[in-house]
């Protein structure tokens, strides 16, 4: 816990291989919790379920989620636990669940714009991979420390 006011700062960041869990794994946390890139105006009308709208063809990557775990549900299938900054009004308590693919079989997309999201200015096409490209560009940071 940090005292009001108080900053946190990180010296920085490493991309992370995402685990492929077993078939039967339960709902486990990725650790250390991951910050993907993700396509931020498809989330906006989620309420609960799992998450499957975001187009491959257009993926915009526009806002960074922290992605906290995955699962599978019963009914629903396997998803990706994602955690989104807007509030806990948002969504399952703040959270979204995304569609998570086998491993062998995640499906890529194309973004024309990646200046919207993590990349540089006039940076080429890029391919994220996964449901709004929650398993693309991902990492987390190192070093981290109370300023």
């Amino acid at each position: 816990m940090t005292a009001p006011g108080s900053r946190v700062s990180a010296t920085g960041s490493s991309a992370p291989r995402l685990p492929a869990p077993p078939p039967s794994a339960p709902a486990p946390s990725v650790s250390p919790p991951t910050a993907p890139n993700s396509r931020l105006t498809r989330f906006s009308q989620y309420e609960s379920g799992i998450y499957d709208g975001c187009s491959y063809d257009s993926m915009d990557l526009d806002h960074v989620v922290v992605l906290v775990g995955y699962g599978t549900d019963e009914k629903l299938g396997d998803y990706w636990l994602v955690r989104n900054s807007w509030s806990p009004t948002f969504g399952e308590q703040g959270y979204i669940r995304l569609k998570r693919d086998p491993v062998d079989a995640t499906v890529c997309g194309v973004d024309t714009t990646p200046e919207d999201g993590t990349g540089c200015a006039g940076a080429e096409t890029q391919y994220p991979c996964g449901q709004c490209g929650v398993v693309f560009d991902v990492s987390y940071p190192t070093g981290a420390f109370i300023v």
